[in-house]
């Protein structure tokens, strides 16, 4: 049939999956606050887009571009692209993640220097990481430049 109710009805069905799968990786992330990270979501740059996710805490700093199921290489480039904006803003390294919401195969993996990994392991991963820190006071800086309300002091890391 292929009628233009047809591709109103896929691009309908492809925002909710979107909307799902941002929610679910944003709760995965909410819960990384209970062990002293600051997550931001929904970052506006100014002519740049939307940063989905920004996660800084004892294990570093990651950025992190929020997808369905599928990326493609531009999503590889565009991760790498803004993490390494934030690199040069923050004089601090700053982890590329593409985090697939409903994907279901197996280990995290590295493609073309951009971590790419299953939303329901994005925690634990960024748990597991050992990378540069950023100062806390930095770190609630960049939060209020980024429109986000103040975090409280991070917890200890147990």
């Amino acid at each position: 049939m292929g009628s233009w109710r047809d591709a109103a009805l896929f691009i309908r069905i492809s925002r909710i999956r979107s909307v799902r799968a941002e929610e679910r990786i944003r709760a995965e992330l909410d819960a990384l606050r209970e062990h002293g990270f600051v997550v931001v979501h929904g970052v506006e740059r100014d002519g740049e887009g939307t940063i989905d996710h920004f996660v800084s805490g004892p294990t570093g700093l990651f950025l992190i571009n929020a997808r369905h199921r599928h990326y493609r290489d531009e999503h590889l480039r565009e991760t790498w692209r803004r993490a390494e904006e934030l690199f040069r803003e923050l004089h601090a390294w700053v982890t590329p993640v593409i985090c697939l919401a409903a994907s279901s195969w197996g280990k995290p993996m590295r493609e073309e220097r951009v971590w790419v990994i299953r939303g329901d392991q994005i925690g634990d991963w960024i748990s597991r990481q050992r990378n540069p820190v950023l100062e806390y006071e930095r770190v609630a800086r960049l939060a209020d430049r980024f429109g986000q309300p103040s975090a409280a002091e991070p917890a200890p890391i147990s």
